[in-house]
This record gives C-alpha cells, structure tokens and sequence, in this order.
C-alpha cells in the first residue's frame, strides 16, 4: 500500500526536464558533464599516451558525447580495437563500429551457429525494434503524441520483430524469438529484468530510431 511506504527517501532520474517542466521536488541535483581535465584523465586510464592526441580530434557533436562517461568508455574501446586507431567522424560512425566491435566480439563465445540471415537482419531489427519503440502507443490524438517505450517486454519485442519478418524469412515467429536473442548477446539490448529489455543507452535506441 503506498501509505506503508510515504515516509521512504526516494531518488528520481530523468533527462533534463524542459524548462516549464517541474515534478514538485524540492531538493534537484544535476548530473555535470565531464570536464575537459576528466575526459583527459579518463582517456589516458583506458588508453595511455593518447589523451592530448584524442582529444585535439574530438569536435563538435562528437566532443559532446564524449562528455558522457558510457559513451567516452564506447570511443576508447572503438579505437583501441580499430586496426587504424582513428576515430569515428560523428555519432552515426561511433555507433556502427561499435555495433561492428561488439559483434566480433561476441562471435567467438556464441556456444550456437548463426545464420548469414541473423547477421544480415540485425541492423534492420534494431532499426523497426527502435522506432516502434520511439512511437510508443498507437496515437489517437495527433497533436499529443504518446510517450515512447524505453523498456519493452520480451513478448512485445518478438511479437514486434515477427510481424516485421513475416513474408520476409521463413519461420518468422521461431526466428524473431532466436534473433532477439542475439541482439541481447550483442549487448546492444540490455535485460532489464527476467521478462523486459530496453537498449544499451537511450541514445542508441534514438540512433537505431533515426
């Protein structure tokens, strides 16, 4: 009962809130971008000697992701395990090579054979899984649309990802349940808990979305 639990300290994060937009609480702390010195000592931890040299390439949009520490941590194992050690020219490029990274990576370990049509399908699932998802319900008022999903169920993925396979591959419902599973293994979808899943980072949903 929520009477049993109105004297329990709660913390609550969102995104930054637009400006009018206020949830009534009166205490707000704001999680501070990484300054230039803290990037600096973050890269040169994971990638030594090369602090100064990433960081006079780092610009504009790019420069902004890399204030974030999750994605900073994505840039530095991108270019660590590129074979030129260059890196990406915007987020698109960010996010393909770490889609191309973790899924070198994941190879070797998958215990199970994977189809040509599992690596062939997978951009296009995130892609329709992302922007069904960026939606949210079906709208019935086109001036209000409705929030998007950031967590999914399993059910409601394979049934999204079923429905997008049917008439292209045979054995759609089978392959949708199969392939979703890749995706979590890719680490590109996260379980959020025994029974609903959301994408690594909001951004990658929103990159997929696009």
């Amino acid at each position: 009962r929520d009477q049993d639990f109105c004297a329990n300290p709660r913390i609550f994060t969102t995104r930054e809130l637009a400006a009018e937009s206020d949830l009534g609480i009166e205490k707000k702390l704001e999680m501070l971008p990484l300054t230039e010195p803290q990037m600096r000592q973050f890269i040169e931890s994971r990638l030594p000697g090369r602090a100064e040299s990433l960081l006079s390439q780092l610009k504009d949009r790019l420069r902004e992701l890399a204030e974030t520490p999750l994605l900073l941590k994505i840039l530095c194992d991108v270019v660590k395990e590129s074979s030129d050690g260059q890196l990406p020219q915007n987020r698109g490029e960010l996010f393909q090579k770490e889609f191309a990274r973790r899924y070198e990576k994941f190879k070797p370990s998958h215990t199970l054979p994977i189809s040509g049509d599992s690596r062939r399908f997978t951009a296009e699932l995130l892609q329709h899984l992302a922007f069904t998802m960026i939606q949210g319900d079906p709208h019935t008022d086109p001036c209000k649309p409705t929030p998007s999903w950031l967590i999914i169920s399993k059910t409601k993925a394979e049934k999204i990802l079923e429905d997008y396979l049917t008439g292209r591959v045979e054995a759609p419902a089978q392959n949708a349940k199969k392939w979703l599973e890749d995706l979590l293994n890719f680490k590109l979808l996260v379980v959020k808990d025994l029974d609903h899943i959301e994408f690594l980072h909001q951004l990658f949903q929103e990159y997929y979305a696009a």
